[in-house]
């Protein structure tokens, strides 16, 4: 028998990973039906990658044929910004450093040679495979899901990064977090562009789709943000204590001013933003927003 804790000190103390949690369970029909309810709507707007793999995403021995359990861990971004460009302002601190998927797939791929070690094969997920990962870290007690969508932790908040490496070990499930959101709407009623409501998150009227999935026009009333959205994390009591420890990966990058990214070509673009979340943007779309910006703020 494997002990949960020796993975679990590794993780922690060895890797830095913030939270750890472990869970065996599949999704049930009632995450599968709002899954299938969520596309029915369209919700995802242009994101026609979430039709794709459907089955996958609901069945986790479609993803790693011998799954037995799932390791969670998630990585704590939340930092202060002082004493930094303005630019920061107007972008989400996911993308203050460097990109997320990058450092969390490199400490995931410590720990899968570990878990190799002691006997333990598996499959890594960081965003971008077709899993449902936010009902992963639920089960496994990472935290829970707050009327902001957002994975919530009572020691962290919700400014966490998620990574999971399915395995072929069945462990014992983690205790689940009940929700703690109680009758607090904080997140709903500061939304500018009413993609939260009672009933959750529309993506396709969320300014982090407008400014970073879809690929149209950025539109003309979305101008709070350049690249991102932390208004309904900024608003959540959860975040107000949650602590500043975090991986050197995501400490704030010395950006240029927003006049100075103003006149950037492209070139300069792909250098500046080398290893950063924010090239995803592209360049075209990124100079229209960040002119936009600096001409209604005058800054």
């Amino acid at each position: 028998m494997i002990d949960i804790e020796i993975i679990k000190n590794f993780a922690l103390n060895e890797l830095n990973f913030s939270l750890f949690g472990v869970t065996s369970e599949t999704p049930s029909d009632i995450e599968k039906n709002f899954f299938y309810q969520f596309l029915s709507q369209k919700k995802h707007g242009t994101m026609s990658f979430l039709e794709n793999y459907v089955d996958i995403r609901l069945d986790p021995t479609l993803f790693f044929e011998n799954y037995k359990s799932v390791i969670v861990v998630a990585e704590n971004y939340n930092q202060k910004s002082e004493n930094s460009s303005d630019f920061i302002n107007f972008i989400s601190k996911f993308a203050y450093g460097k990109d997320y998927h990058n450092v969390i797939r490199k400490k995931l791929k410590k720990l899968l040679i570990f878990l190799n070690k002691i006997g333990i094969n598996g499959r890594i997920s960081v965003d971008s495979a077709p899993v449902l990962e936010k009902f992963y870290a639920k089960e496994a007690g990472i935290g829970w899901q707050g009327r902001n969508s957002l994975i919530i932790n009572k020691k962290y908040g919700s400014f966490i990064f998620l990574g999971f490496i399915f395995v072929d070990y069945k462990f014992e499930n983690s205790i689940k977090i009940s929700n703690l959101c109680g009758n607090c709407s904080k997140c709903i009623d500061a939304c500018p562009t009413k993609a939260l409501d009672v009933n959750g998150l529309n993506p396709s009227k969320c300014i982090s789709y407008h400014t970073i999935e879809s690929k149209e026009s950025i539109p003309e009333d979305v101008s709070e943000q350049i690249f991102g959205c932390d208004i309904c994390q900024n608003v959540c009591p959860w975040n107000n204590n949650s602590i500043y420890d975090i991986d050197d990966g995501f400490k704030i990058r010395d950006y240029p001013s927003i006049k100075e990214l103003i006149n950037i070509d492209e070139y300069q673009f792909n250098e500046i933003f080398q290893g950063s979340s924010i090239k995803r943007m592209g360049y075209q779309r990124f100079i229209n927003q960040i002119r936009k910006i600096y001409q209604q703020s005058k800054i």
